[in-house]
C-alpha cells in the first residue's frame, strides 16, 4: 500500500490494529528488510498469477517464518544422517534452509512454480547449502518419494491434490518404511487420515 501523507498512514496503522493484524505487518516489514540485507527472498508476497498459478491446483504462496514449534518437533525426533525429508509446496525454500541445519543426508522440495522453484534455488546457492534436491512439478504426480521418510507440508495444496499426494505417497512405499508426516496447519487433514497414514 502506498501512504500519501501522515494522517493516511496513522489511518493505515489504526485499522492493522484493529484488524488484529498489526504486529504481524511489523515482523513482515522487519522479515523484507532482513531478507534484502541477506541478497535472499523468502518472504516476499506473490499472487497467483505472477506465478502462473491456478487456486484449483496450489494454494497461495504464504511465507513461514515463525518456526518456533516446526523447531521444537523436529528437536523431538531422533533424525539420523540417514534420514530424508521433503517440503512439499516448498515455496521459496526458508523451510528446506532450516531443515539443512538437521542431519538429513537430503532435503527436497517439491514446488509447482517455475518462479518459486528458481527463488528456492537461488536462496539455498546463496546460503551455500549443497544437500538439496527441488522438484519443478505438480504434486499430485510426483512419484520419488522412496527417497524420503519425512514429508512435510504447510498447507500446500486443496483437497483434491492432496488426495492424489497421499495415494502416490502409498503406492510409492514398496518397502513398507516408516514414514512420518509433520502437517503444519492441516486444512486437509481428511485426506490423511481417510487413507493408510
Amino acid at each position: 500500500m502506498y501512504v500519501k501523507n501522515l494522517k493516511e498512514l496513522i489511518m493505515y496503522i489504526c485499522n492493522l490494529i484493529r484488524k488484529g493484524t498489526f504486529w504481524f505487518s511489523v515482523k513482515y516489514i522487519f522479515w523484507v528488510i532482513l531478507d534484502k540485507i541477506r541478497g535472499v527472498d523468502y518472504v516476499k508476497n506473490e499472487s497467483y498469477e505472477k506465478l502462473g498459478l491456478n487456486p484449483e491446483e496450489s494454494s497461495v504462496f504464504q511465507a513461514t517464518r515463525d518456526i518456533k514449534y516446526l523447531k521444537k518437533v523436529l528437536n523431538d525426533l531422533e533424525i539420523t544422517p540417514d534420514d530424508a525429508i521433503l517440503d512439499l509446496s516448498c515455496g521459496k525454500g526458508y523451510l528446506m534452509k532450516i531443515f539443512a541445519s538437521y542431519p538429513f543426508k537430503k532435503v527436497g522440495g517439491v514446488e509447482l512454480s517455475e518462479k518459486l522453484s528458481r527463488t528456492t534455488q537461488e536462496n539455498l546457492n546463496k546460503e551455500k547449502i549443497s544437500n538439496y534436491e527441488i522438484f519443478n512439478e505438480n504434486a499430485a504426480t510426483f512419484n520419488q518419494y522412496n527417497e524420503y521418510n519425512y514429508i512435510y507440508m504447510f498447507n500446500p495444496f486443496p483437497s483434491a491434490v492432496m488426495k492424489s499426494v497421499i495415494n502416490n505417497l502409498e503406492k510409492t512405499n514398496l518397502d513398507n518404511k516408516r514414514i512420518t508426516i509433520i502437517y503444519h496447519h492441516p486444512v486437509c487433514h481428511e485426506a490423511i487420515t481417510g487413507g493408510v497414514f
